[in-house]
């Protein structure tokens, strides 16, 4: 089974594209802050973003109108890796299919899961 599960803050607006086959989808990076201290209880950080690629028809009303940046998100989804080239050079990029996203708070303003958009 390939579930993942992400907890972090949207580095910006999640942008909407449109595939070559007509099928809109939204792209957005999630920021996750990994947080430990060390032999010297000193503060230890470390930050690791994730692209993420959501095409649920029934999100994009909701992170259209609510998902901006520094929005705290949880998304469930799987990982899949993407082969691009750029000058004949091929890439090979870890990216996050989202199943499920949950926007858990707003910037100002928390959302509790009977207001939540994102919950079915």
């Amino acid at each position: 089974m390939n579930t993942f599960t992400l907890s972090g803050n949207l580095t910006d607006a999640p942008k909407l594209h449109t595939s070559e086959s007509g099928r809109k989808f939204y792209s957005f990076t999630v920021a996750h802050n990994r947080v430990w201290y060390n032999a010297h209880k000193e503060k230890q950080t470390q930050t690791s973003y994730f692209d993420c690629i959501d095409s649920r028809e029934g999100h994009a009303k909701y992170i259209s109108e609510y998902a901006e940046k520094g929005s705290h998100v949880v998304v469930v989804g799987s990982i899949s890796i993407v082969t691009t080239e750029k000058d004949g050079t091929k890439y090979k990029n870890l990216k996050i299919l989202v199943d499920d996203i949950h926007l858990t708070k707003k910037q100002g303003h928390n959302i509790g899961d009977n207001e939540n958009p994102f919950i079915d």
